[in-house]
């Protein structure tokens, strides 16, 4: 009799357990941000100074897992996850609730010569930033120009979905900074002109439950973007399926562009003298 109701009660306090943690966790997700959760000594981002923190929480309490995710040490890895999936709800939420601004228009494309191709990326508050692309090979491979806005709620919500990885989920905007590559980032995109960032290599698989957000390469070119407000960019695309969905997703014009017709547009303003693109015409913040 006694052995019965010890069972009835641990199993009472391991329910009340369980749903105090679930209780706790939404708590935690509506007060506190994931980068402000545990708080380290403070080391400073390498990227420019904007309206986000310039201070975060990356070493030694931040660790990168094996999954290219930045997690906390000091939390398990599947409470974490459980957490960021709670906070991704709350920002698509949120974004759905305050609208989207209007379409942006597309990067300028600068130059095409020599089988490269070079787009100026307009940054709030900084220096333009210039995306380049090897037009090598062919094949479908492609050009999707994305609306900025637009793709982060799209990848949001993809990564709502998708099995927890850095090819496929989405950092909170906030927490894009910690991001264990991002200096590699920031340094890349401070040389301008003299020389561009490649684009990012990535896709969207349409399925029949919903679409599905993916990267190649450059995650962590993409957070930097999507952290210092920039407005459109491109990215490149491996098949015509993948680009037809990201494009329909979160695309700018008519559709992807394969690499044909760039070839074919006459754009040097890098090489005529009386452009203000020509390396002799650059202004001396140009000359990093």
């Amino acid at each position: 009799m006694i052995g019965k109701w010890l069972r009835r009660f641990s199993q009472s306090l391991k329910g009340t357990a369980i749903g105090l943690l679930i209780w706790l966790g939404r708590r935690l997700a509506k007060t506190v941000s994931i980068a402000s959760l545990i708080r380290g000594s403070p080391v400073r981002s390498s990227a420019p100074a904007m309206s986000s923190p310039s201070m975060w929480p990356v070493k030694p309490f931040w660790r990168c897992d094996r999954r290219g995710l930045m997690v906390p040490t000091r939390i398990p890895v599947f409470a974490w996850d459980a957490l960021r999936r709670l906070e991704l709800r709350q920002e698509l939420t949120r974004l759905n609730r305050d609208g989207l601004p209007e379409l942006a228009s597309p990067p300028d494309l600068v130059h095409v010569r020599n089988n490269v191709a070079v787009w100026r990326i307009p940054v709030p508050g900084h220096n333009d930033r210039y995306l380049k692309l090897h037009l090598d090979g062919g094949g479908d491979r492609c050009v999707v120009m994305l609306d900025a806005a637009r793709f982060y709620r799209e990848w949001v919500a993809s990564s709502l979905e998708a099995q927890v990885g850095r090819s496929s989920t989405v950092a909170l905007k906030r927490d894009m900074p910690i991001d264990y590559k991002f200096h590699y980032a920031a340094d890349g995109f401070a040389k301008g002109r003299r020389n561009p960032v490649p684009l990012a290599d990535g896709g969207a698989n349409g399925l029949g439950w919903g679409s599905r957000i993916y990267f190649n390469d450059g995650v962590t070119r993409t957070y930097w973007l999507l952290t210092h407000g920039v407005a459109s960019f491109p990215i490149e695309v491996s098949r015509t399926e993948p680009a037809m969905e990201l494009h329909r997703l979160a695309g700018i014009g008519e559709g992807p562009i394969p690499y044909a017709n760039l070839l074919a547009q006459n754009v040097w303003e890098f090489d005529d003298p009386a452009s203000p693109w020509h390396p002799g015409n650059w202004l001396a913040e140009d000359r990093i």
